[in-house]
C-alpha cells in the first residue's frame, strides 16, 4: 500500500513495519469515514424513488423548469394539454422506472448493509480493506449464508450489538432494551440476507445490462375461467435464467418475480436506519469521534413480522422453461 523501503537501503525493523502499517490504516480509516456514509446515498435514492412513484406531477414540474448541471442543460418538451395516449405513455414510463428502481435499490441497500456488517463485526484494523477483499461473489455468498443465515443466533446477536449498538461487553450484562433491539436487528439481518441470496438472479438482471423487463404480470390456476385462483399479480420483473450444464445441454427459463412495492420501500427504509448507527459507531471507533448514535429499532417499533404483514402479491416467483441450449 505504501513504499516502506528506507532511503538508506536498510531493511526496516519489525517495529518500524508495524508503525508504518498502523499509520497506513489510520490514513485509510480517516479517508473512509470522513464523508457521509452509504446510508445517506441510499436515502437520497429512496427519496427519488418515492418522488417519482408517489408524486410524479411534482417531479415533472421540477424538471420542466429546466436543469443546468455540470455540462448539461436539460429542458424536456412539455405538452400543455396532453391527450390520453400521452398520459398513458408517461404513466408507463413512471411504472417502468419504479419497478426496476424499487427492486434494484432494495437489493443494493441490503448488499451494502451485509458487506458493512461483515466488514465490521470482527473489529478489524481497517474495515475498508476487509470489505474490499471480498471480490469472489460466490465465496462471499457462502460466507453470508454460514455467518448470518445459518449462524448461531447467540453469537450473531453479540456481533450485532457490537456493530449497531457499540456494545462491547457480554450480553448477559446488557439491559432489556439492548437485548430487545439487538435481537430485533438479528432477525432483520437474517431475513434481509436470506432475501438477498434468494433473489440474486433477478437483482443481477437489473444490475447487469438492465435485462429485467418490468411489467404487470398475472398468474392464475384453474380449469375454468370462473374457477381460477389468482396467485400472482401486479408489479413484476421478467428475466431469463439458466440451470447448470447437464452434459452438453442446459435449460433456460423465463422467470417472473413479483415486486411488493410497499415491502420493498419498507425494507429500504429499515436498511437505512440500520446503516446510520453502524457508520456512526465505526467513525467513533476508528476516527476518535466522541459523539455517535446507536440503533433504537425495538421490536415494538417495527419487526420482521410487521414487514411481512404488509399486503402484497402472495406469489413471489414463477418460472417456465423456454429453450434448451447445446454446446
Amino acid at each position: 500500500m505504501t513504499d516502506s523501503t528506507p532511503t538508506n537501503g536498510e531493511t526496516p525493523s519489525s517495529d518500524d513495519q508495524a508503525e508504518q502499517g498502523i499509520s497506513v490504516f489510520q490514513s485509510l480509516n480517516s479517508q473512509f469515514y470522513r464523508e457521509h456514509g452509504p446510508g445517506e446515498y441510499i436515502l437520497l435514492r429512496l427519496y427519488s424513488l418515492c418522488l417519482v412513484g408517489g408524486s410524479y406531477d411534482t417531479f415533472k414540474d421540477a424538471i420542466s423548469k429546466g436543469i443546468d448541471f455540470a455540462t448539461l442543460q436539460m429542458k424536456p418538451e412539455t405538452v400543455d394539454d396532453p391527450d390520453e395516449e400521452t398520459v398513458k405513455s408517461e404513466e408507463a414510463l413512471r411504472d417502468h422506472f419504479v419497478r426496476i428502481e424499487a427492486h434494484h435499490l432494495k437489493h443494493l441497500a441490503i448488499e451494502t448493509l451485509i458487506r458493512l456488517f461483515m466488514g465490521h463485526k470482527n473489529v478489524p484494523r481497517c474495515p475498508w480493506l476487509e470489505i474490499s477483499k471480498e471480490t469472489d461473489f460466490r465465496a462471499f455468498k457462502n460466507k453470508v449464508r454460514k455467518q448470518i443465515v445459518e449462524a448461531d443466533e447467540g453469537q450473531l446477536q453479540t456481533e450485532v450489538a457490537k456493530v449497531f449498538l457499540g456494545y462491547s461487553g457480554e450480553l448477559s450484562s446488557a439491559t432489556d432494551e439492548q437485548l430487545d433491539v439487538s435481537q430485533n436487528l438479528v432477525q432483520f439481518l437474517i431475513a434481509f440476507a436470506r432475501e438477498w441470496l434468494e433473489e440474486a438472479k433477478s437483482y443481477n438482471a437489473t444490475k447487469h445490462g438492465l435485462t429485467a423487463v418490468p411489467g404487470d404480470a398475472v398468474f392464475s390456476i384453474g380449469s375454468k375461467e370462473e374457477e381460477q385462483t389468482t396467485l400472482g399479480y401486479g408489479d413484476s420483473l421478467a428475466h431469463l435464467s439458466h440451470k447448470s450444464w447437464d452434459g452438453d445441454e442446459r435449460e433456460w427459463s423465463l422467470t417472473t418475480r413479483w415486486i411488493r412495492l410497499e415491502q420493498a420501500v419498507g425494507t429500504i427504509a429499515i436498511v437505512h436506519q440500520m446503516i446510520l448507527p453502524l457508520w456512526s459507531i465505526a467513525r467513533a471507533r476508528y476516527c476518535g469521534v466522541t459523539k455517535y448514535i446507536t440503533s433504537a429499532l425495538s421490536s415494538s417499533d417495527f419487526s420482521v413480522e410487521k414487514l411481512r404483514e404488509i399486503e402484497g402479491c402472495p406469489m413471489i416467483e414463477a418460472s417456465m422453461t423456454v429453450l434448451a441450449e447445446y454446446r
